[in-house]
């Protein structure tokens, strides 16, 4: 065979990426970002971005007379952002999706081919684990309620991240207060750490640039620049305790659960992009 004849294909897995619904949800541009960050990354949608996209026709008349499209408000997403999303949707066939998110079942999950699919249930097990604490503390309503809560929106993300294993989750930091993942964090007892800052010998160095690095290879520089500052997070199951494994003999299955009585099976961590 000549060597002209020869067509050589090189496949690269890309650093799975979390997008904060805030973030693609808050103005105009929010599509274009994911959709370019689909360029560079492995971008992933959390359960609660599609609840709200559902739920758009009830969302958008309480919108209605707003004039902050374009400004970033976690609790109110741009009515230009929710059309463009609908549209997308609409035009894009379910399989030809360049992002990746966890549905109900595996069956309604986009996940890339050769991914772990036990990912849908490590998902469903932390998330189910998280709210109940979340509830416990008297915080806010159950699952199924949909409404702009960053706050639950934010244990939906972090439930994402810890069961792809500590992936990153790309989110916005308020003008005040502490980001929301951070804020969901306490809400369930659990504890992280701030890297700040970041030791040019950490893997963490080496992530922020690669990310940095990817944003402006996508040509995002000036979109992210209208943006308020960005910030990485990571949850991630401690000493693999955080899941047990257990053998079904009527099924033949190994499943693995979350073990909700140990407190300090997740590190989280975060640094500002």
């Amino acid at each position: 065979m000549r060597a002209s004849n020869m067509l050589v294909s090189v496949s690269q897995h890309r650093l799975p990426c979390i997008l904060d619904p805030a973030l693609v949800l808050g103005s105009v541009h929010g599509p274009t970002l994911a959709l370019r960050l689909a360029q560079v990354l492995e971008p992933w949608l959390p359960r609660s971005f599609w609840q709200l996209i559902d739920a758009s026709e009830l969302i958008m008349p309480t919108l209605e007379g707003d004039s902050t499209d374009g400004e970033y408000d976690p609790a109110r997403p741009s009515i230009a952002a929710l059309l463009g999303w609908m549209a997308l949707r609409e035009g894009i066939d379910a399989g030809s999706w360049p992002l990746r998110w966890v549905g109900d079942s595996l069956a309604e999950s986009q996940i890339q081919q050769g991914s772990d699919a036990g990912v849908v249930e490590r998902y469903e097990s932390i998330l189910e684990w998280l709210l109940q604490r979340h509830l416990d503390a008297d915080t806010g309503p159950g699952p199924g309620h949909v409404r702009c809560d960053p706050e639950e929106g934010a244990l939906d993300m972090l439930a994402l991240s810890a069961a792809l294993e500590g992936a990153v989750v790309l989110t916005l930091c308020p003008a005040c207060g502490q980001p929301w993942p951070v804020r969901a964090l306490e809400s369930v007892r659990l504890g992280g750490e701030l890297v700040s800052p970041i030791a040019p010998e950490s893997l963490f160095a080496a992530e922020r640039e690669l990310i940095r690095g990817a944003l402006a290879s996508a040509g995002m520089a000036a979109l992210v620049q209208q943006l308020p500052p960005l910030m990485v997070f990571h949850l991630l199951p401690s000493n693999g305790r955080a899941f047990s494994q257990t053998w079904e003999a009527a099924t033949g299955q190994l499943r693995r659960r979350v073990l909700p009585s140990l407190d300090d099976d997740f590190r989280a961590w975060w640094y500002y992009l």
